[in-house]
Parts: structure tokens; sequence; C-alpha cells
């Protein structure tokens, strides 16, 4: 399963100034032009194989496997071992998580044809990106009260607060369906969120990251393990 030179030279890092030092982003942009869908499957496991060809939509399994290559060649460059031998577990909410290692945290997100992955080795990590569409229009009745307010002085913010509320919950290590309106998640200067909770949750801190136009995107790392 060794990586193919596309997956680790196609990883651009992102990294803002604002943006904490114990963690890295890197973003892939999946070109379905470039190698084969086959050469892509056999980086994977044979669940992620699966589940990757469960897919309809051809971009879709591109997508997905483009994604889990790369996150396999960054944790075996971090772990020191081969791809093959990393092996998942899932948290109850199921959260990805290395089932041999205690890290590095990891988290993906993928949108169009950008995937973002995040790593660290201290604290865990939630990672977001997300294309505007028309259609999102309906994510307003998902916010809280107080994102409710900030979107009505602020049109633009709804994809932006939407992008920070899934990465904090993704560090949180959460459902999202069923915590979503537990956390208000609003941007500040600087590159920052505000982030409240109406319930016991762990100390979240979380960024804006820089994304293609047309998409926002949002880190968050958590003080606590899950």
């Amino acid at each position: 399963m060794a990586a193919q030179p596309w997956v680790s030279s196609g990883l651009r890092p992102v990294a803002p100034p604002h943006m904490p030092s114990d963690v890295r982003v890197w973003q892939l942009e999946v070109d379905c032009q470039n190698g084969s869908l086959r050469t892509w499957l056999a980086q994977l496991s044979r669940d992620e194989q699966e589940r990757c060809l469960r897919y309809r939509r051809p971009a879709d399994r591109w997508r997905y496997a483009a994604a889990h290559a790369a996150l396999r060649h960054l944790l075996a460059r971090r772990l020191h071992i081969p791809a093959e031998h990393i092996a998942f577990g899932f948290n109850p909410f199921g959260k990805p998580r290395l089932a041999n290692h205690n890290t590095p945290f990891f988290n993906l997100s993928h949108a169009g044809s950008f995937v973002l992955i995040a790593l660290s080795d201290h604290r865990p990590v939630g990672v977001d990106i997300e294309a505007f569409s028309p259609a999102g229009a309906g994510i307003h009745q998902l916010f809280t009260p107080d994102e409710q307010r900030f979107c009505s002085q602020h049109p633009d913010a709804a994809w932006r607060i939407w992008s920070g509320k899934e990465a904090v919950l993704k560090a949180w290590g959460v459902g999202i369906g069923e915590h979503i309106q537990a956390v208000s998640v609003l941007p500040t200067a600087a590159g920052r969120y505000a982030v409240s909770f109406s319930i016991l949750a762990p100390s979240i801190e979380a960024w804006q990251l820089p994304a293609p136009m047309g998409f926002v995107a949002a880190l968050a790392l958590s003080s606590a393990a899950y």
C-alpha cells in the first residue's frame, strides 16, 4: 500500500498566522483525471473500499478514496509505520480515531473537489469545509438565538457559522444532529470564533481557515480527549 506520488504532492499545507502551533492542516484538491479509482482504492482497507463503492456518484467515490488515502499517508508519515498497518476505531458517536495509538488526533472533511485533513498530537481536532449553496438557506433554522441574531446583522455569515459549528462538534466528538443547538459559534476578528455551550462541554477553541473561492472552512481544538 505504498502512497502514490500525487497523494503527497497534492497535499498543500494550510497555515494562517492565527492558527495554533500544535495542529497541522492540509488541503487536497481531488483530480479525477489523475490516476484511476482502482489505484486510489488500493491505498485503503477492505472496509474503506466497501464503503467507498457504496457511493453511487463517481465523483463521491473519487473524493472518498482520495481523502482516506491522503489521511493514511499523513498518519503513516507521522507514526513512522506503513500505511497498511493503520487501523481505525470509532468513539460512541461514530467519530473515527486510531485503534492502536493514542495520537495523533485527526479529522477530515470534504466538499466539492476539496478535502481538508487536520492532525494534532495533543488535542482532539475537528475540521470542516463547506461550499456556498443557495439551498442552504434553511440552515438558519438550526442556529441558536445568538447565531440567528448575528446573521440578522451579518447576512453573509451563515455558512461561516455553520462550518464553525461542524468543526466544534467534531472536535467535541459528539453527534451533530443531537447537539447542533447546544453550541453557539460566532465569527470574531482575527480569524477566530467565540464558542459557547448551553450544556456541559469541554473547552473548545475554533478558528476560521482560508478556503478556495466559493467555500468556507473552520478548525476546532478541544481541551479534553474523548
